[in-house]
């Protein structure tokens, strides 16, 4: 086994959280390494979008300024965000009547690929690692990977999303929870005019359910390129519906691409018409994604006054508020505040280390299962049109609280 020299901070996962946090700490100029098991940044597809809002001041006040000023070329259409009103509409799918409107907020839509790439801008990723175990002592934390490398360093953080392997070396009961929904999840490419009915709706994004069956769908815009043709509008639907339990989800998950095709196109059939066209336009080839819908309540755990946890890792919620992404960028900011607070950097004890550490969990804890647990309950309403209410979580203002 190597080994190599102390840092003062290991993150483990450079997705969307990790990758904050390293821009962070690089402002700061506390030493850091960020590992992650992918062998590069192409090797998977980050695809989707997310949405930035109750976060996104906060987010851009933290980030080193080369980083702030090129968040916005992340937009998944920069002209539509020019003119963006903030509202979110539910609606009935088979009549297209608005049934509830989303209080606006300031808010941007990202690539969350683009997003990714601006963070890795500066930031020195170890790939291809693969965290096995970590082992504490007192005069550290030493995280070991797959390959036989080990790394030793004062806090080892864990940002490496719903599967954390981090979490599962000292939480108890790590696994996720499935909510009885499966969700399929594809991109489509639309000319102008085959876009014009979604855009007519709304410019960005917009999602709604069928009465009858308690089907949802989300559309949102990915992305807008201009073609000598003309505008190509590529356009992410999410498609979810309720099950009778695990064993029907995990059924649809390992359908094959034309089964999966297949299907989403027969749910579409009770949309309104103007919705079942982008799925009846899908190519033989469409990569459908089967996306469970999972979440993990944030208990307590002992990570020893060395480990914690923060983005998906710490709380995996589902996607129906689209509040993950502002959570983990809160979690970030929370800890990096705490470390300041306890003047990690320059004590470096470890009563300090885990006096930050308490601190960063009692902030971030409460905040997460509430938000959670908001989630959790806005996918279930979002699936029956019959209890939802106007203050159903799918409804009501992203907001931190």
């Amino acid at each position: 086994m190597s080994s190599h020299s102390e840092s003062q901070i290991l993150i483990i996962g450079a997705g969307i959280a990790g990758l904050t946090l390293a821009q962070c700490l690089r402002q700061r100029k506390i030493p850091y390494l960020i590992f992650e098991r992918d062998s590069g940044p192409s090797s998977r597809n980050q695809g989707w979008g997310l949405t930035l809002h109750w976060a996104l001041e906060r987010f851009l006040a933290a980030l080193p300024s080369d980083i702030c000023s090129d968040i916005y070329s992340c937009q998944v259409d920069g002209a539509s965000a020019e003119n963006d009103t903030g509202d979110f509409l539910f609606l009935d799918l088979t009549t297209l009547e608005v049934k509830y409107k989303v209080p606006p907020s300031k808010r941007i839509r990202v690539q969350r690929e683009k997003l990714r790439r601006l963070l890795m801008r500066n930031i020195d990723i170890a790939w291809s690692k693969q965290l096995t175990h970590v082992d504490v002592s007192e005069e550290g934390i030493a995280a070991h990977f797959q390959d036989g490398s080990a790394y030793t360093g004062q806090i080892l953080v864990g940002a490496d999303g719903s599967q954390s392997q981090v979490r599962r070396c000292f939480a108890p009961n790590p696994r996720l929870g499935r909510l009885p929904v499966q969700m399929l999840g594809v991109k489509v490419d639309l000319t102008a005019e085959q876009a014009a009915p979604l855009q007519s709706i709304s410019p960005l994004l917009f999602q709604g359910n069928i009465p009858e069956t308690g089907t949802f769908l989300f559309v949102s815009l990915f992305d807008v390129e201009e073609t000598p043709t003309g505008a190509l509008y590529t356009y992410q639907l999410c498609l979810s519906y309720p099950t009778k339990g695990e064993e029907e989800a995990l059924e649809s998950v390992v359908d094959g691409t034309s089964t999966l095709i297949s299907k989403l196109q027969a749910k579409a059939q009770q949309l309104h018409p103007d919705l079942q066209q982008p799925f009846a336009l899908l190519p033989p080839d469409a990569q459908v994604v089967p996306i469970a819908v999972t979440d993990w309540d944030p208990v307590s755990w002992d990570g020893e006054g060395r480990i914690t946890l923060l983005g998906d890792a710490a709380h995996a919620m589902t996607m129906f508020r689209g509040d993950g992404a502002n959570q983990s960028i809160a979690d970030v900011l929370d800890f990096v505040e705490a470390l300041e607070r306890y003047n990690v950097a320059s004590k470096g004890d470890r009563t300090a280390i885990a006096e930050c550490i308490r601190h960063f969990e009692d902030t971030m804890r409460p905040r997460a299962r509430a938000a959670v647990l908001r989630s959790r309950q806005a996918c279930l309403d979002a699936h029956s049109l019959g209890q939802l209410a106007a203050d159903s979580p799918v409804v009501t203002n992203r907001s931190q609280r």
